[in-house]
């Protein structure tokens, strides 16, 4: 068994058992490598020699640093001026020797740091515990036991070209995003906290921060800004997710693809189409489905009186009758772990079985959220709208 009597062997024996999950549930983008076994897949996990080693390093360190800036006081009422606060300092550039895209310049931005400190607060997330997920001790613990990656790499599959990083542990991604999506979430922070704030079962994704990072790689003169939102982790479970599906209440387009009609490989996102196509019904009982629809319905007033499109309502679904035949030694740290001393930090109706929903027949386990929420439906936006719909019909979002 991996849980042993003693406390630090059963605390690294949960601590790989949580990695492997994290890795098991990461989304793969849709590529033409899904299709092909033979054809080369990028390496899941950043570790010495990735090229993004140094940038995800300095991103922790500048967390660290800008958490630890921030003074916690239960009394403190958000004020106007703390939406708009942005603390700005250095990093001393940390890089991996012979990398050839080592930073010589590096100054760190964290905006509206008391805001999603507060949202932290709001979401039982003490810093302590933030920064043992987001900060770069445990890159020096792995180092130390040998075992040199801690976090799992996934590229999106969007038309962003963003870049997602999960934290080991399985509770947050780090993500990259445009200059416009940036734009958009510094100009709606305030609604954003006001709504959350009212609605703690609110579905709409947590962001838990928001940073830019500004640098010069070695021998060159430009400088490059890297913006990244901090986010919790829908799928933050010790179970496999079978199926996942985002779906953004659409046809056009919203079919996965699969080389001669193959089946999908789990960690793919399935779309609208295909949840359509399969006769899938998402059973829950009466009391959650009311809570759900009626949450959602919050949700959405939020995005329409934002202007916000191109949301979708991301579903994972772990089937229960998979367990018996499908049991890992590693499933026996989770469960052990779990029971003993995992307890949400706050309660969801969402989350209240295993960290999800338990639908009506008991078979199955479904994780949802709200997701890419930064989009504005401003005049570019309106006119590529009105131009697909005459052209495509209405089955466009």
């Amino acid at each position: 068994s991996l849980i042993e009597e003693d406390g630090a062997l059963e605390d690294v024996s949960y601590a790989t058992a949580r990695r492997y999950r994290t890795a098991t549930n990461v989304h793969k983008k849709v590529s033409r490598s899904n299709s092909h076994p033979n054809r080369k897949e990028k390496k899941m996990f950043v570790d010495f020699g990735h090229p993004n080693w140094n940038l995800v390093l300095n991103m922790m360190l500048g967390i660290r640093t800008a958490v630890k800036s921030v003074f916690r006081h239960k009394l403190h009422e958000i004020s106007a001026e703390d939406f708009s606060t942005v603390s700005q300092f250095a990093l001393v550039p940390q890089r991996s020797s012979g990398m050839e895209d080592s930073i010589k310049v590096c100054k760190f931005h964290d905006y509206a740091p008391i805001v999603f400190d507060k949202i932290r607060e709001l979401n039982g997330v003490s810093n302590d515990e933030y920064l043992k997920s987001v900060g770069p001790e445990h890159f020096i613990v792995n180092i130390l036991m040998g075992n040199i990656f801690s976090l799992s790499e996934l590229v999106s599959s969007g038309k962003s070209g963003s870049f997602f990083y999960y934290t080991a542990d399985g509770k947050y991604m780090i993500k990259t995003i445009s200059r416009e999506e940036f734009t958009f979430l510094k100009k709606i922070i305030p609604n954003y906290y006001n709504h959350v704030t009212k609605n703690p079962e609110t579905l709409i994704i947590r962001f838990f921060g928001v940073h830019k990072m500004v640098f010069a790689k070695k021998g060159g003169r430009n400088l490059t800004n890297i913006r990244f939102v901090i986010m919790a982790n829908i799928f933050n479970t010790t179970l496999e997710i079978h199926q996942r599906y985002d779906l953004k209440g659409s046809t056009y387009g919203r079919q996965v693809e699969t080389e001669k009609g193959g089946p999908v490989d789990p960690a793919i996102a399935r779309k609208d189409l295909d949840l359509l196509n399969s006769k899938t019904k998402i059973m829950l009982g009466d009391d959650t489905c009311s809570k759900l629809l009626n949450q959602i319905e919050k949700d959405v007033k939020f995005f329409k009186e934002n202007k916000i499109i191109d949301y979708s309502l991301l579903l994972g679904v772990h089937n229960r009758e998979y367990e018996s035949l499908k049991r890992l030694s590693v499933d026996e740290a989770f469960t052990h772990r779990r029971s003993s001393t995992q307890k949400p930090a706050v309660s969801r109706f969402y989350e209240a079985f295993e960290g999800g929903m338990l639908s009506a027949d008991g078979s199955k386990i479904y994780f949802v959220g709200i997701i890419d929420i930064l989009t504005e439906y401003n005049v570019r936006k309106k006119v590529e709208h009105n131009f697909k719909r005459a052209r495509f019909g209405e089955g466009i979002s």
